[in-house]
């Protein structure tokens, strides 16, 4: 029976050994200084110091300020490369950026003026230029607004972010 047992335990052992050295290759493949964040673009500054910034509202979390520097790399999905200057608030975008220095490597976007976009919810916040809406199956959505958004109001003429209220649920379609 104790030579069984010390069959059996040879495999095990041996499995065990090399998950633990899997999970050392894990453990350094997963302190690359590269991150990726996702979210809706929520600042542009192109005169940011030392480079133009580029401000990421993930879905969860605070935002990410990126540094857009020479070699950064900016597609948007079935266009291909665009500048700086093709990016726009409430764009939603991919980005990898180095962790140490901010500077990004990548950005795609993916932005909402490429396609028919819909999300209805419960307004849960309103701020200058956004409003949060809480959704059944998407949870909280930050909604970008600016000067080009319409607004349809019942009973109001020329409808504008002030005339949203929290608590108003409301249907959003990005065009």
């Amino acid at each position: 029976m104790n030579r069984m047992l010390s069959i059996v335990m040879i495999p095990v052992m041996a499995a065990v050994l090399a998950l633990a050295g899997l999970g050392a290759v894990y453990a350094q493949g997963s302190s690359s200084a590269n991150l990726q964040v996702r979210g809706v673009i929520s600042t542009i500054n192109t005169t940011a110091a030392p480079a133009p910034a580029v401000g990421i509202m993930p879905e969860e979390g605070s935002p990410i300020m990126v540094n857009v520097v020479a070699n950064t790399v900016i597609t948007m999905v079935g266009t291909g490369t665009i500048s700086l200057s093709g990016l726009t608030l409430g764009d939603r975008v991919v980005a990898v950026y180095d962790r140490t220095t901010m500077n990004v490597i990548t950005i795609t976007v993916k932005s909402p003026r490429d396609e028919h976009e819909a999300v209805a919810g419960t307004i849960k916040s309103i701020g200058p230029s956004s409003f949060v809406l809480g959704t059944k199956h998407e949870g909280d959505v930050t909604v970008m607004v600016d000067s080009k958004t319409l607004y349809s109001v019942r009973s109001v003429d020329n409808a504008t972010l002030a005339d949203l209220k929290l608590g108003d649920t409301v249907a959003v379609m990005a065009i």
